[in-house]
């Protein structure tokens, strides 16, 4: 399933099926495409899979997503459909990961007249699709880095004329009975302090 299935699943979630409230702006809806954005569409009929089209033409690939993080994929993607693109491009160039997004998204809303009425279902969406997104960018991280064991390097300082070594391990070690000759110097130490 690629990353536009999986938001389009949970956007689809979020908008449900045909609708005709005469107190949303958008008017007569199904699967979130609304009379008012398709005028020649009949919104009755309307199939999941023409709205995937329209969802894919119109919106994500308009935003262009697939070069978006995933979790910012689709606080866009959903944005783009419940507000418009031009409003998502809007959040989207002055936010720098998914919460600030979303929490410009909450702000706008709380704004509109129809708050009153949609705010509570609107709140309730825009933290579903932040926990979405977190998911969703834990899902698609690319897996950590291996990390080679090492062998801890030493460097001298030198503090007062004492010798004072501190590795990479945190451990400080001080010197003790230091012999040098010209070739190598032969060293005792003991751990001070751990960092």
């Amino acid at each position: 399933m690629s990353l536009f299935d999986e938001c389009l699943t949970l956007v689809l979630g979020h908008e449900g099926g045909y609708v005709n409230d005469p107190f949303d702006p958008g008017g007569e809806t199904n699967w979130g495409i609304s009379k008012r954005q398709y005028p020649n569409l009949n919104i009755r009929a309307l199939t999941r899979e023409d709205a995937a089209r329209i969802y894919r033409r119109d919106y994500w690939d308009a935003m262009m997503c697939d070069t978006l993080p995933p979790g910012l994929a689709l606080c866009t993607f959903d944005t783009a459909v419940n507000s418009g693109i031009g409003r998502a491009g809007q959040f989207l160039a002055g936010a720098g990961n998914a919460a600030d997004f979303m929490a410009a998204r909450l702000d706008f809303l709380t704004r509109l007249d129809t708050w009153p009425r949609f705010g509570k279902g609107w709140a309730r969406r825009c933290a579903k699709v932040l926990q979405q997104a977190s998911n969703l960018d834990r899902k698609y991280a690319p897996p950590p880095l291996p990390v080679e064991p090492s062998t801890p390097r030493r460097a001298l300082l030198l503090d007062d004329g004492r010798g004072v070594w501190q590795d990479v391990t945190g451990q400080r070690v001080e010197t003790a009975n230091v012999v040098v000759n010209d070739t190598q110097a032969v060293t005792r130490v003991r751990v001070v302090t751990r960092r």
